[in-house]
Parts: C-alpha cells; structure tokens; sequence
C-alpha cells in the first residue's frame, strides 16, 4: 500500500575464488532497509528500538539475545528489522532465566519486561539437567536438586575393588558429602561416585552421586512424570547399608534394595544449587 520495498538478507556466503568453495555461510534473515519504487533513492534502514528491563525488586540481571550476552539491565538498543529471542539470567543463582521471543520493527519501539520466577519441579535446570527437588528457600548453600539430563553409565560398579566399611547417610541433602567420604576411602579409579565427582556437563563440575532418599525422590519426581530420559534399570545411590552392602533403587518399580557392590548398575549424577 505504500510502495516500499524491502531489501531483506537471506543469507551471507565467503567464497574462496581460488577453489570456488563456499568456506563460510550464514542465514541472518534479516530485513535490512526498504526503498521507495519508482524513485532513485538511497535505501532506508530497516532500524528499530529494543529496550528490555525489568522490575526493581528483581535485581540486577545479564542480558543474551539469541543466545549472546549483549548487556545488562536495563538494556536499550537500535537493531535492523528481525526476530530474536531475549533471554536475562539473573544474578540470583536461584531464579530461573527469563526468556521471551520479540519482534524489532523498523521505525518502531520494541519493549521486553522481564520478570522473575523461581524454579519448579520438573523445569530444566542450570546445567540443562531436570529440577527433581525444592526445599522451599536457600539454606547451607543451595535450594534445589537437578539431575544430569542422561545417565552417566548403564553397567558400573560401586566399589573400587575392595570392600571398606565408612559412614554414609540416607537423607536428602546427604548425597555430596557421601560421595566425599567415597572418593577419600576408595581413591581414584573407575566407578560410580569417581564418575560423578569427575564429571564436567554444560560448564558445571559440582556433580555427586545421589543418596538414597534422593535418587527416590529422582524415581517420584521426573521418572513417575515421564521425564529424564529414565530407563528401567537398576541406579546406585551413595548410602551404604550393613555389612558393605549399598541402596539401589529399580527404576522399572520404585523398589529400594541392598545390593553388594560389586553389581553393574546404571548411575545418573545429580548437583545442588
């Protein structure tokens, strides 16, 4: 209706003119200008506005657009015509990202407001693992349980090759310090709580095995809900039982049984945060 044109990049291409090999490509999709038919014009650029901000109670926050840190809160910027995804982590390590997509339209003001929300059950953790656990408020330096997103092993031992009796315990919040005392008895080697300690996911390494009552609440809480990926194997947990025997729990019925240790089991590490 107004006689405007837009000029709208599809894709950007590095051709090497020796070879005629195309060595670099991309497909920003971005509308870049728009000129007027019939007059011989300079394009106009297809700017808009974005600012994002959020609520003052929130706090401070990070600000990423499709997935690249651009700034921090509150964030205002000119952008050629697209679609982006904005997402703000905030500084608070116990509240879930915000992320929403929005549009920038040439001429126009984009406006995003993050809000905060705390993490639930079931959401998608930090190290892209699944929130199993949440005891309510932050104490002794972590809120929430999060599970590795696959298991770590489907056939390993506990033991490391010899039987040793130490002191583990059951409860939730346990698991950690268990897979301490297993490692520091044990020593280096290759076997369920090792692999948990030594494991590296997503940029996080404060992996654990999980105790007793927390690999249940892992069976409760993602298994029963069809999420984790959860087959129907037997798990290891850290918490010994008598006679150096070690829980593990079926995850094809819940069942929670003493086991000696030198059975293959599958193992899923978990982490607190």
């Amino acid at each position: 209706a107004n006689r405007r044109y837009a000029i709208d990049v599809r894709a950007v291409r590095v051709r090497n003119l020796t070879t005629n090999e195309i060595v670099a490509q991309s497909s920003p999709n971005l509308r870049v200008a728009y000129f007027v038919a019939g007059k011989r014009t300079s394009p106009t650029a297809a700017i808009g506005t974005l600012s994002v901000s959020g609520k003052a109670k929130d706090g401070a926050g990070d600000v990423y657009i499709d997935g690249n840190k651009v700034g921090t809160l509150p964030y205002n910027a000119k952008m050629v015509e697209q679609a982006i995804t904005v997402e703000v982590r905030w500084s608070d390590a116990y509240a879930k990202p915000f992320s929403k997509t929005a549009r920038v339209q040439a001429g126009t003001a984009t406006a995003v407001i993050a809000s905060k929300a705390d993490f639930k059950v079931g959401d998608t953790g930090p190290a892209g693992g699944f929130i199993f656990y949440d005891k309510g408020k932050a104490s002794e330096g972590w809120r929430y349980l999060e599970a590795a997103p696959s298991d770590q092993s489907t056939r390993i031992q506990w033991y490391n090759g010899k039987y040793i009796d130490f002191k583990t315990g059951t409860v939730v919040g346990r698991g950690k310090a268990n897979t301490e005392a297993i490692i520091a008895a044990q020593g280096s080697g290759n076997y369920a709580a090792a692999l948990c300690k030594n494991l590296s996911l997503n940029g996080f390494s404060d992996w654990f095995l999980p105790s007793k009552d927390e690999l249940d609440l892992m069976y409760e809480n993602l298994k029963k809900a069809g999420l984790g990926g959860f087959g129907k194997d037997w798990l290891w947990s850290s918490s010994q039982d008598v006679h150096y025997n070690v829980w593990g729990q079926s995850f094809s019925d819940g069942d929670q049984n003493s086991n000696d240790p030198n059975f293959d089991f599958s193992v899923r590490a978990v982490r607190a945060f």
